[in-house]
This record gives C-alpha cells, structure tokens and sequence, in this order.
C-alpha cells in the first residue's frame, strides 16, 4: 500500500482532502494530516509518503517551499498543490517546483478523480 499525508491549516480542509480523493481507492493509506508545512516537513524523514496533498497557503509555512524541499530531496514524492487562490503566480511556481496538479478549493469530485 502506498501512502499519502494530508497537510493544511484548516481542519475542515483537511477533511474535505480526506472525503474527496477517496484514496482508498486507488491504494493509498493516510499516513499523517498535519496542520501546518513545519509539522509536515518534520515527519517526512520519517514517513517518506509517496503521495503529498498540500495547501499552498497557511500560517505556518508554504506548500510552495514543501514542495521546492521534495523535488530536491524527495524526488520521488508526487505533491499536489491544493488552493483558495486563482493566482497564477501560485501556479507558475508550481509547475516549477515539478508539482503534479494545482487544484482550487473547493475540490471537485470530478477534477480530483481525475487527477
């Protein structure tokens, strides 16, 4: 099984995150929901998911520098980019940091499915 963390500073974000990716069924297990890219960035040493799904924007770090942080160290770690913004300079540092998707809020079923 593979595994995914969560991380966003709103907890109903984070279950939105949970409810709509369905990741059971596509073989991910949670391994982690944290609340903020510091509390994220301590546990993937440890955790080493396969799968990230991240918010761009909280009060304690960026999904942004998360992601800049596994392209270099965790290559192998897909991240998805999770926002409430519209703003392309969000995006355009997402498809630099190698990020696999950028979705907005409020996710879609359909978007997320395909993804």
């Amino acid at each position: 099984m593979r595994t995914v963390i969560l991380i966003d500073d709103d907890i109903w974000a984070l279950a939105d995150m949970r409810e709509t990716f369905h990741f059971d069924r596509y073989d991910f297990e949670i391994a982690g929901e944290y609340q903020s890219a510091e509390d994220a960035l301590a546990a993937l040493e440890r955790l080493r998911p396969d799968l990230i799904v991240s918010d761009i924007c909280m009060s304690a770090g960026s999904g942004l520098d998360l992601a800049a942080l596994c392209a270099e160290k965790y290559p192998g770690t897909v991240v998805i980019l999770v926002s409430g913004h519209e703003r392309f300079d969000y995006a355009k540092e997402a498809i630099r940091q190698g990020v696999f998707a950028y979705l907005l809020k409020p996710l879609l079923d359909s978007e997320v499915a395909q993804t």
